[in-house]
């Protein structure tokens, strides 16, 4: 199903603007990012290995994407919002977020693509 490819180019994005993120971005700005760019690889590696298996519509993809998918946004998501005072504010963007931002997207899409009736109906068997 289409859901299906795109919640795997969509994982495939995320670790893509992880990667750009720990290389270029936190360089840019002065951060010691030297030793988050083998867990940034290391990330984008995962996720096309995950998004070969929802191609292959193998039972595990689907669970590893959703579960992966759904902490590491939760996680991202912790990162950008700030609580102050009892009241929660969304960072506004800035050129050293946008890649967050993109790969959090990208997450979120993901996984709600894959908990769509038509991907999960692809998965048959391997998904209640």
């Amino acid at each position: 199903p289409a859901g299906v490819k795109a919640a795997a180019g969509l994982l495939v994005v995320s670790g893509l603007t992880d990667l750009l993120n720990a290389t270029a971005m936190h360089r840019a700005g002065g951060w010691a990012a030297s030793s988050l760019v083998p867990w940034a690889a290391l990330f984008l590696v995962g996720c096309g290995l995950i998004a070969g298996g929802l191609l292959r519509r193998a039972w595990w993809a689907w669970w590893v994407a959703v579960a992966y998918g759904a902490l590491r946004w939760l996680a991202g998501v912790m990162a950008v919002l700030v609580v102050e005072r009892g009241d929660v504010y969304w960072l506004p963007p800035s050129g050293y977020q946008s890649l967050i931002v993109v790969s959090l997207a990208a997450l979120g899409g993901a996984v709600t693509l894959l908990l769509s009736p038509s991907a999960r109906k692809a998965f048959r068997g391997a998904v209640a």
